[in-house]
């Protein structure tokens, strides 16, 4: 400012000196507007730190294509990538000639959406159009179009895992990794830049910390805490592998441009971590995984590499505290892209990592793969697919012991924030078993059918008879799915229920039981009673001599068995209904049938059956007396019915 005063009065006029105040001004006016400070950061690549002076210049202008596309194209980065599509699109509707790159970050922002196809036909005419070869850009949209056809040639195979999102317990708006579980699921150890005091750098983010989380009783994660003094952990520095039964932890700490740490616990407590033994340099060591056997630990290092990227390593061990050197993995592993977070199966067979190279659809991905005794070498590694792989960085899986359940980091929109824990399940087959009961419970019913149909994204994909036999309806099922369950008896659905199957449950069976009304009498025969079938709601008759109203000796084993079926059934009731002949009076006929229904009334309480649980009724004249009267129906007439009731 004092140079342009000192210029403006050497020129010998005010006017000079005004005129170049006013262009100062206007220049720092100019500095200090959002769209001068958005276009700023955005050409410096500062993706992060433009976002807010973009967001405020499309506020007051919506109708400017150059904010509008910056916007997006920041957006597609990681930040809010669902929104990238929608403002890249306004902004060349607006502007056809917004940017020279607009189709690489028009196909960017399709491929993060999975909208593969599009982004493949949007880098193809970016790179027909791209005039510059060695353009940074260019070598980047001949990778990203190669993902796209990875993506598609996957996309329709069979899908080995569900994901699930872990609860905001443990996530949050802020980036989490490195999930770290318990041999027996019940402790889980991440990293969080959440709560951090150190902001380092806008575009890198806040500081990484470590915490930890139990497994409550429901199955839910208890709320995070912090655990970096308990371990003895400084910034950025995170638990790598927990193993040997949960006794033993593997680290990584920041000295010395990062190592690999061990420690072991001594009286339910973490000792101070220690260098682990002959694996460390000067380069970067991170991401130890150390097989069940212990006899190999892998881990990630940029030791040696052409371009500074990781690749992985593997060390034997020689002794009781030795180790060989690390030996690289080699080229069916290893890429010119990064590879890290290993993974061994506890078999030693089996290799899962990331990789942004080989046939990633989009940043890192996860990988597999086998072990060959035969040949000693790794096959060739084989993309898990969608959905755990996203064109966002897949890391850090793992898996239980038993390999139906696991975890690891992904970038999602649909998260709470950036990087997420998940949960990923196998979609395995798993024994499947089932009772159907009475709403009360009192019933178990079999010889109904059971019809289990097996949905996914709301289409049915298979439909089958889950058999039975005298206890139990059994089948198998797979994992991750939804499902419906008729119930049919007959040709009546007497029952529906609907489920999805979204984990392994304990046992690795599932028992799901169904309790159904009793619609009709013809369920009572297929009713069972602590293993007993339950008779039939049938009668039972007895007959009497002309004018008498005692039982027959015939007549009274019928009432035992009667009243033996009350026993072993006590939710079974019994209606009495007494009949008699036409006599000369109707109070006669009625007084005898009064009388009938009385006598079998009492010699069943007598029998031990309370009375609450007997109805008496007395009909009185069954049927009048004709000429044209059979003996067998006059014989009729003289009865009393015992009636089974619920």
């Amino acid at each position: 400012m004092n140079r342009i005063l000192n210029k403006a009065l050497k020129a010998g006029g005010l006017t000079v000196f005004f005129l170049l105040l006013c262009a100062s001004l206007f220049a720092q006016k100019r500095k200090k507007s959002p769209v001068y400070e958005g276009d700023r950061h955005y050409r410096k690549h500062e993706y992060l730190t433009a976002i807010p002076f973009l967001e405020q210049a499309v506020r007051e202008d919506s109708t400017k294509a150059k904010p509008l596309f910056q916007l997006g194209a920041c957006y597609s980065q990681r930040y809010h990538k669902a929104k990238a599509i929608h403002l890249i699109e306004k902004a060349y509707s607006i502007n056809q000639k917004v940017d020279k790159n607009f189709f690489y970050w028009y196909g960017k922002a399709l491929q993060n959406e999975s909208k593969f196809d599009q982004a493949k036909n949007s880098y193809a005419r970016y790179l027909l159009d791209a005039k510059k070869k060695k353009n940074p850009l260019y070598i980047l949209a001949q990778k990203h179009l190669i993902e796209c056809e990875h993506a598609l040639s996957i996309w329709h195979k069979n899908q080995d895992f569900m994901v699930r999102i872990i609860g905001s317990n443990v996530n949050t708006k802020y980036s989490e990794h490195r999930p770290v579980i318990a041999p027996d699921d019940s402790l889980l150890y991440f990293t969080s830049t959440r709560q951090s005091k150190y902001l380092h750098d806008l575009n890198v983010g806040f500081i990484e910390n470590t915490y930890s989380t139990i497994k409550k009783s429901d199955g839910e994660w208890a709320t995070a805490q912090w655990v970096d003094s308990l371990l003895h952990l400084t910034l950025n520095d995170a638990v790598c592998q927990l193993f040997d039964n949960g006794n033993k932890m593997l680290l990584f700490h920041t000295s010395n441009n990062g190592d690999v740490y061990f420690s072991n616990k001594k009286d339910g407590k973490w000792a101070k971590p220690h260098r682990f033994p002959h694996i460390n340099s000067n380069s970067f060591e991170s991401d130890a995984c150390m097989t069940e056997d212990g006899k190999q630990l892998f881990f990630a290092s940029n030791k040696g590499t052409k371009y500074a990227d990781l690749d992985l390593f593997v060390s034997q061990r020689t002794g009781d505290s030795t180790w060989s050197d690390p030996v690289n993995l080699g080229i069916t592993i290893n890429t010119t892209e990064h590879e890290g977070s290993p993974y061994v199966t506890p078999d030693s067979k089996t290799l899962y990592f990331s990789s942004k190279g080989h046939s990633s659809i989009g940043g890192y991905d996860v990988f597999r793969s086998k072990w060959h005794d035969s040949t000693n070498t790794w096959s060739e590694p084989e993309n898990i697919g969608i959905p755990v792989n996203t064109p966002g960085d897949d890391m850090f899986f793992s898996l239980s012991k038993e390999g139906n359940k696991g975890y690891y980091v992904s970038y999602r929109e649909s998260g709470f924030g950036e990087s997420d824990i998940f949960e990923v399940v196998r979609k395995v087959k798993i024994p499947y078993e089932s009772k159907i009961f009475s709403k009360d419970s009192l019933f178990e019913f079999r010889g109904l059918s059971l019809i289990l149909e097996k949905y996914e994204d709301n289409v049915l994909v298979d439909k089958k008879e889950v058999k039975g036999n005298k206890t139990i309806y059994s089948d198998s099922i797979q994992i991750g799915y939804d499902y419906k369950v008729f119930i049919i008896n007959g040709m009546d659905t007497v029952f529906k229920d609907a489920f999805t199957l979204e984990y392994v449950p304990k046992g690795n069976q599932l028992i799901k039981n169904f309790y159904v009304d009793i619609k009709d009498e013809d369920m009572i025969g297929k009713a069972y009673y602590k293993g007993m079938r339950v008779p039939d709601l049938n009668s039972t008759y007895i007959y009497y001599k002309f004018n008498n109203y005692k039982p027959d000796s015939k007549a009274v084993r019928k009432i035992e068995k009667v009243t033996a079926l009350l026993k072993k059934f006590p939710f079974l009731k019994i209606n009495i209904t007494s009949y008699s002949n036409d006599l000369k009076t109707d109070n006669k006929s009625q007084e005898l049938s009064e009388e009938r229904a009385q006598n079998i009334f009492e010699e069943i309480v007598r029998q031990g059956i309370s009375e609450d649980r007997l109805k008496t009724r007395h009909k009185g004249i069954a049927l009048r007396k004709t000429k044209s009267q059979t003996a067998q129906q006059k014989k009729f007439n003289r009865r009393t019915e015992i009636k089974l009731t619920r």
